[in-house]
């Protein structure tokens, strides 16, 4: 019979451990926690959708089917329903493989119930890093186009609610995997670990940005695998690593950076297991393995590892501008970025891409500050790590995760982002609480005032992260909150620009703004042209900069603006919408002109109605007829046969052809 490993096999600590936490019961760490984050994140239930919830959530027609677009969800990309919409083809190296979020959203919807008459709600309001969405919410609606205020609501308190108790679950498994495993001999470490972790204000874009799920499912899904890898560990029973592989690919499908535990799981083994040898996990690896290679094999046949689209585009390759060693140094000093947002998150953004930082060179002291700080590190976890320092865990786990989306080994397609981090915030969580717990330990000799000062700077850290993170949630709200503050915050950012430009439009359309509509929309033109003159190929800056002249009354730039848009992206979805909108504009002036017998100038409206939207028969029709009241039978002609190719059964466009001198007889 194997022998059991038991606890006396697992990593003993060399410091006598002491209780700076004496909770009278096992669950009370486990109540505070939870009470901490409920507190924290609650406020985020009033909020509505906002960034990119769009393409994930409400704009996603197969979220929007419920339990009947789950099976469409696993087999495409996470972005298949946006580019379908979109008209284009998929435009992110790499692709977006993370069904498992996409999938609770569509039970939520099954839940919360079909939109009216089973439509997706207009596509309208698009924020993820690509080119070419319109972004107002209530897109001229007095004009004649759509309305999705309440489409924007429906079901948003639910899917908030869902958020704030999916993070409080990853918090207290955090905490249960950190107590009962890797720092079972820590209990102080563990617990102020979880703690910090829970309180960061860093993390208020995961829980108040709900397509940011697929962060928290990881995160739950990475401390399942741990906490069965350990039970297999402590009992040999097989069952736990059946549950291990099981977990370790429904973290998978949640997010890519899961695959992170390839190196992860053994150094932990390594660390926290005496006389650790793969001969002796051979299955659990083996069951791991098995996971890993079935998700890549699902991955391959699902999304295009390459989109064959150059990368050209300044939202997606926010480096394409770069020159010389201005990418690699602007990539380490991002690194910098994120070590400082660890350390002092006040300063928070929903948005880093361009030009929100400034490329830098080799010259740069901070550059170089950077690299010693990671270089450091880098040595530190070394040396750690071959002493089997329990902190070395912590290390290891942020910088595994840190190089997923640090852009050195692979490009993100984006610059930075706080929930890129999310992963890695835990490995420095450990560390920082080892040094209040471990090493203060150490250093002050007494365990009264040892208690007194930790409890001081948690309970002070405590409050400051809360409010921060509170107010935060806040801005959250929706995507006028968002932008109309976060554009100050990243003043050269491109997408936030373009997407404040937008809010201040939806502001004009609220009727108790009516008496600011040209003030606000004047701001919207100032946010637009400014992000214009960063990125002179930003489609969705032309789109909402046309909108704002359109509301203005301004019709010749609406019609300059969007042609520009026109040239850069044809295709695109919503130029269809705006075209008939304007040219409706074109089409009611034809009709005045020809009521007060200005024939001309009647037929110079329809003849530019004809050429924005040419697909309406009714204008080549009222062209014709124009045209033919003038005179000008050639051009009436022409205008009646494309009315006919657009409508061969217009009666009256027949009539009006047959009654032209020398009309061309048609087949």
């Amino acid at each position: 019979m194997a022998k059991q490993k038991t606890n006396s096999d697992l990593f003993i600590p060399t410091i006598k451990p002491y209780t700076l936490f004496p909770f009278s019961k096992p669950i009370v760490p486990y109540i505070i926690l939870g009470l901490i984050g409920f507190i924290f994140y609650i406020n985020t239930i009033k909020n509505e959708f906002a960034l990119d919830d769009g393409i994930v959530i409400h704009k996603n027609e197969y979220v929007m089917e419920g339990f009947g677009g789950i099976d469409s969800i696993m087999k495409r990309d996470a972005y298949h329903s946006f580019y379908k919409q979109m008209n284009a083809k998929a435009q992110l190296a790499g692709g977006r493989y993370r069904p498992l979020s996409i999938v609770s959203f569509a039970i939520e919807q099954e839940f919360i119930g079909k939109y009216p008459d089973g439509h997706l709600p207009p596509a309208n309001c698009w924020d993820e890093n690509l080119n070419g969405k319109p972004d107002a919410d209530e897109d001229i609606n007095k004009d004649g186009l759509y309305n999705d205020n309440d489409c924007l609501t429906k079901g948003c308190m639910l899917r908030h609610f869902n958020n704030v108790l999916f993070y409080v679950l990853c918090v207290l498994l955090i905490y249960a995997m950190f107590k009962n495993h890797l720092f079972s001999k820590y209990p102080d470490m563990a617990f102020v670990a979880a703690l910090l972790f829970c309180i960061h204000p860093i993390h208020t874009e995961v829980v108040a940005n709900m397509k940011s799920r697929d962060e928290i499912f990881s995160m739950i899904f990475i401390c399942l695998t741990f906490i069965n890898i350990f039970k297999y560990a402590e009992t040999r029973q097989n069952k736990y690593i059946v549950w291990s592989a099981v977990h370790y690919f429904l973290a998978l499908l949640s997010k890519e950076y899961a695959v992170t535990l390839v190196l992860v799981i053994p150094a932990t083994l390594y660390l926290f297991i005496d006389n650790f040898s793969f001969s002796k996990f051979f299955k659990l690896f083996a069951a791991l393995g098995a996971a890993l290679v079935v998700y890549f094999m699902i991955r391959f046949s699902i999304v295009v590892a390459k989109t064959g689209i150059p990368d050209t585009e300044l939202l997606n390759n926010p480096y394409l501008l770069a020159r010389g060693d201005q990418m690699k140094a602007t990539k380490v000093f991002v690194w910098l970025k994120y070590f400082i947002l660890l350390f002092f998150p006040y300063v928070l953004s929903s948005d880093y891409s361009y030009n929100s930082i400034p490329y830098r060179h080799f010259t740069s002291p901070e550059v170089w500050l950077s690299l010693a700080i990671y270089i450091s590190l880098a040595i530190l976890t070394y040396k750690l790590f071959r002493k089997k320092h329990p902190v070395a865990w912590g290390l290891v786990f942020f910088f595994a995760n840190f190089l997923m989306i640090c852009n050195l080994l692979i490009d993100i397609g984006a610059t930075m982002g706080e929930r890129l981090i999310f992963h890695s915030s835990l490995g420095w969580a450990v560390c920082i609480a080892w040094i209040f717990t471990e090493e203060a330990r150490k250093k002050i000799t007494s365990e009264k005032v040892h208690k007194a000062l930790l409890w001081s700077v948690l309970i002070v850290l405590t409050v400051l992260c809360g409010i921060r993170t509170i107010t935060r949630n806040e801005i959250w709200k929706n995507d006028i909150t968002l932008f109309t503050h976060d554009v100050d915050v990243m003043p050269n950012s491109v997408l936030c620009l373009g997407n404040a430009g937008a809010r201040w439009i939806d502001l004009s359309e609220r009727p108790e703004n009516k008496k600011h509509e040209v003030e606000y929309l004047e701001k919207a033109k100032g946010y637009l042209n400014h992000a214009l003159e960063l990125h002179p190929k930003y489609v969705n800056g032309y789109l909402n900069l046309g909108l704002a002249y359109f509301k203005l009354r301004d019709y010749n730039k609406a019609e300059e603006t969007w042609g520009t848009a026109y040239r850069l992206y044809p295709s695109n979805p919503y130029l269809v919408s705006y075209y008939r909108v304007l040219s409706n504009v074109y089409i009611q002036q034809a009709f005045q002109d020809a009521k007060d017998k200005k024939l001309q100038n009647s037929a110079y409206w329809f003849e530019r109605a004809s050429k924005i939207f040419p697909q309406d028969p009714e204008i080549w029709y009222n062209l014709g007829g124009a045209a033919f009241s003038l005179g000008d039978y050639a051009k009436a002609s022409a205008a009646f046969n494309q009315c006919l190719k657009l409508n061969p059964n217009h009666a009256q466009a027949k009539a009006g052809l047959a009654n032209c001198p020398q009309a061309p007889v048609l087949p």
